[in-house]
């Protein structure tokens, strides 16, 4: 048995806010954003932006082959041309998995990779069918207005992290100058996921615990180099 998940993330379109809401070019793109943000949580009682209000800005794919090997591809807004090329870049990493698992419909986003890819006029790609069906492991363990988010989930099952994944976070990391929080962000869900992936397939009898435990030992070390600050600490934290 082999594993694939994905996660992928979005932040505030604020070029789409401006033109949407006729919003003055006085404006800073941190007010911008707060107008969305306020306005959501006028709407919806959060400040989650609906996704055609978001540009895609990361993905990340990591595997455990039939051997227990972890590897994992990420990209970002901050390392290519355009987001019409992230698009095609997130396809090309997952056109050769026959079922990329998600943990839910909101780590993967996909609602916003539609409509992003429908305003950039994509052409059908390898992997948009297989990714754009939505498999998700929350889905088979619960109703999806009662499967807990990710981060709820990753802390129930033991794992270390300290807080939920945070958009308002991201977005100001973001906006004060750090190029790889989105990708960063994007890797540490799909560690994570993986994780419960293969915890998902145990319970299944999918896989057995002996490749479960080699891969949990090949994650450890791809961690351990790792120098992103987030993927760092969750390594170092991780006991099992």
């Amino acid at each position: 048995m082999s594993v694939s998940v994905f996660a992928l993330g979005s932040l505030p379109d604020i070029a789409g806010l401006r033109r949407l809401h006729g919003l003055p070019a006085a404006l800073s793109d941190s007010e911008v954003a707060e107008f969305a943000f306020q306005r959501r949580r006028a709407e919806a009682g959060h400040d989650l932006l609906a996704p055609h209000a978001c540009a895609f800005a990361a993905f990340a794919v990591a595997r455990i082959d039939t051997e227990g090997r972890f590897s994992l591809q990420a990209a970002s807004h901050a390392e290519l041309a355009d987001e019409a090329a992230l698009i095609g870049a997130c396809l090309a990493a997952l056109a050769h998995d026959s079922a990329p698992l998600a943990w839910s419909e909101h780590e993967a986003s996909l609602a916003n990779l539609r409509l992003r890819a429908l305003q950039a006029g994509l052409v059908a790609a390898p992997g948009w069918l297989r990714l754009t069906g939505g498999a998700f492991i929350g889905h088979h363990l619960a109703a999806p207005s009662d499967a807990p988010d990710l981060s709820a989930m990753a802390r129930l099952c033991g794992l270390p992290l300290a807080t939920g994944f945070d958009a308002g976070q991201l977005w100001r990391r973001t906006l004060a100058g750090d190029a790889g929080a989105a990708r960063e962000d994007v890797m540490l869900r799909a560690v994570v996921t993986c994780v419960l992936a293969l915890r998902h397939a145990v319970l299944q009898g999918e896989c057995s615990p002996a490749l479960q435990a080699r891969a949990h030992t090949d994650l450890r070390a791809w961690l351990a180099h790792r120098d992103e600050p987030a993927l760092a600490a969750f390594g170092a934290a991780w006991g099992g």
